[in-house]
Protein backbone atom coordinates (compact mmCIF):
# COMPACT_ATOMS: atom_id res chain seq x y z
CA UNK A 1 0.00 0.00 0.00
CA UNK A 2 1.22 3.47 -0.80
CA UNK A 3 1.83 5.66 2.22
CA UNK A 4 1.38 8.91 0.34
CA UNK A 5 -2.07 9.55 1.74
CA UNK A 6 -1.74 8.17 5.25
CA UNK A 7 -2.89 10.74 7.76
CA UNK A 8 -1.87 8.63 10.71
CA UNK A 9 -2.11 11.27 13.37
CA UNK A 10 -5.89 11.26 13.04
CA UNK A 11 -5.73 7.86 14.72
CA UNK A 12 -3.86 8.90 17.85
CA UNK A 13 -6.29 8.93 20.77
CA UNK A 14 -3.38 9.47 23.13
CA UNK A 15 -2.68 12.78 21.38
CA UNK A 16 -6.17 14.07 22.07
CA UNK A 17 -6.00 12.99 25.70
CA UNK A 18 -2.45 14.34 26.17
CA UNK A 19 -3.30 17.71 24.67
CA UNK A 20 -6.65 17.98 26.47
CA UNK A 21 -4.86 18.13 29.82
CA UNK A 22 -2.79 21.19 28.79
CA UNK A 23 -4.38 24.45 29.95
CA UNK A 24 -4.86 27.31 27.47
CA UNK A 25 -4.89 25.15 24.34
CA UNK A 26 -7.13 26.79 21.77
CA UNK A 27 -6.74 24.38 18.92
CA UNK A 28 -4.99 21.28 17.69
CA UNK A 29 -4.98 19.94 14.18
CA UNK A 30 -3.52 16.55 13.43
CA UNK A 31 -1.10 15.64 10.73
CA UNK A 32 -2.13 16.50 7.23
CA UNK A 33 -0.70 14.94 4.12
CA UNK A 34 0.75 17.80 2.11
CA UNK A 35 2.81 15.78 -0.31
CA UNK A 36 4.31 12.32 -0.18
CA UNK A 37 6.94 13.32 2.35
CA UNK A 38 5.38 16.03 4.48
CA UNK A 39 3.08 15.97 7.46
CA UNK A 40 2.30 18.72 9.93
CA UNK A 41 0.95 19.14 13.41
CA UNK A 42 -0.47 22.54 14.29
CA UNK A 43 -1.19 23.52 17.88
CA UNK A 44 -2.45 26.88 19.12
CA UNK A 45 -2.20 28.15 22.67
CA UNK A 46 -2.69 31.44 24.47
CA UNK A 47 0.20 30.54 26.80
CA UNK A 48 3.65 30.11 25.27
CA UNK A 49 4.84 28.37 28.42
CA UNK A 50 2.93 25.21 27.51
CA UNK A 51 4.83 24.66 24.26
CA UNK A 52 7.21 22.10 25.80
CA UNK A 53 4.17 20.15 27.08
CA UNK A 54 2.62 20.25 23.62
CA UNK A 55 5.81 18.86 22.09
CA UNK A 56 5.86 16.12 24.74
CA UNK A 57 2.25 15.23 23.86
CA UNK A 58 3.14 15.06 20.16
CA UNK A 59 6.21 12.91 20.90
CA UNK A 60 4.17 10.57 23.14
CA UNK A 61 1.54 10.15 20.44
CA UNK A 62 4.15 9.38 17.80
CA UNK A 63 5.71 6.78 20.09
CA UNK A 64 2.26 5.26 20.66
CA UNK A 65 1.57 5.12 16.92
CA UNK A 66 4.95 3.47 16.33
CA UNK A 67 4.45 0.70 18.89
CA UNK A 68 0.71 0.02 19.20
CA UNK A 69 -1.79 -0.85 16.48
CA UNK A 70 -4.66 1.59 16.22
CA UNK A 71 -7.98 0.37 17.62
CA UNK A 72 -10.04 -1.08 14.76
CA UNK A 73 -13.23 0.75 15.80
CA UNK A 74 -11.41 4.07 16.02
CA UNK A 75 -9.79 3.42 12.65
CA UNK A 76 -13.16 2.69 11.01
CA UNK A 77 -14.77 5.75 12.60
CA UNK A 78 -11.88 7.97 11.58
CA UNK A 79 -11.91 6.74 7.99
CA UNK A 80 -15.64 7.36 7.83
CA UNK A 81 -15.24 10.83 9.32
CA UNK A 82 -12.48 11.74 6.85
CA UNK A 83 -14.49 10.50 3.88
CA UNK A 84 -17.84 12.05 4.76
CA UNK A 85 -16.40 15.33 6.05
CA UNK A 86 -14.66 15.69 2.72
CA UNK A 87 -17.78 14.84 0.73
CA UNK A 88 -19.88 17.30 2.75
CA UNK A 89 -17.37 20.05 1.97
CA UNK A 90 -18.13 19.65 -1.73
CA UNK A 91 -21.41 21.51 -1.34
CA UNK A 92 -21.19 24.00 -4.20
CA UNK A 93 -19.42 24.38 -7.57
CA UNK A 94 -16.79 26.76 -6.17
CA UNK A 95 -15.73 24.34 -3.42
CA UNK A 96 -15.60 21.50 -5.93
CA UNK A 97 -13.45 23.55 -8.32
CA UNK A 98 -11.09 24.74 -5.57
CA UNK A 99 -10.67 21.24 -4.16
CA UNK A 100 -10.05 19.61 -7.51
CA UNK A 101 -7.67 22.36 -8.61
CA UNK A 102 -5.62 21.82 -5.41
CA UNK A 103 -5.14 18.14 -6.17
CA UNK A 104 -4.24 18.91 -9.78
CA UNK A 105 -1.79 21.58 -8.60
CA UNK A 106 -0.06 19.24 -6.12
CA UNK A 107 0.04 16.10 -8.27
CA UNK A 108 -0.79 17.05 -11.84
CA UNK A 109 -3.41 14.30 -11.88
CA UNK A 110 -7.14 15.08 -11.48
CA UNK A 111 -7.77 11.49 -10.38
CA UNK A 112 -5.37 11.88 -7.44
CA UNK A 113 -8.23 13.16 -5.30
CA UNK A 114 -10.06 9.85 -5.70
CA UNK A 115 -6.84 7.88 -5.19
CA UNK A 116 -6.14 9.82 -1.98
CA UNK A 117 -9.48 8.90 -0.41
CA UNK A 118 -9.39 5.34 -1.76
CA UNK A 119 -6.10 4.94 0.09
CA UNK A 120 -7.79 5.97 3.34
CA UNK A 121 -10.58 3.47 2.89
CA UNK A 122 -8.06 0.62 2.47
CA UNK A 123 -5.84 1.70 5.35
CA UNK A 124 -5.07 -0.86 8.07
CA UNK A 125 -3.78 -0.46 11.62
CA UNK A 126 -0.54 -2.05 10.45
CA UNK A 127 -0.21 0.60 7.72
CA UNK A 128 -0.54 3.35 10.32
CA UNK A 129 2.07 1.78 12.58
CA UNK A 130 4.53 1.09 9.73
CA UNK A 131 4.17 4.66 8.46
CA UNK A 132 4.78 6.11 11.91
CA UNK A 133 7.86 3.92 12.30
CA UNK A 134 9.25 4.89 8.91
CA UNK A 135 8.51 8.60 8.70
CA UNK A 136 8.05 10.01 12.18
CA UNK A 137 11.73 10.11 13.13
CA UNK A 138 13.45 12.82 15.20
CA UNK A 139 15.95 13.58 12.43
CA UNK A 140 13.05 14.42 10.12
CA UNK A 141 11.39 16.80 12.57
CA UNK A 142 11.19 20.53 11.96
CA UNK A 143 9.67 22.74 14.64
CA UNK A 144 8.46 26.25 13.88
CA UNK A 145 6.87 28.55 16.44
CA UNK A 146 5.32 31.96 16.16
CA UNK A 147 5.83 33.90 19.33
CA UNK A 148 5.73 37.45 20.65
CA UNK A 149 9.15 36.88 22.20
CA UNK A 150 12.29 37.77 20.27
CA UNK A 151 13.71 34.35 21.06
CA UNK A 152 11.44 31.52 21.98
CA UNK A 153 9.87 28.35 20.84
CA UNK A 154 10.87 24.86 21.78
CA UNK A 155 14.15 23.08 21.29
Amino acid sequence: MSVKAINAFQFGPSFRSNVARIPSMTGVKGLNHIQNWRFSVNALSRDENVLPEVKEAIDATIADLQTNPVDSTLLAQTKSNIKYSFLMSLDDPQNIAETLSYYIWVTGDPNSMNQYYDTFMNLTAEDVMATAQKYFQPERLTIATISSKEEGGIQ
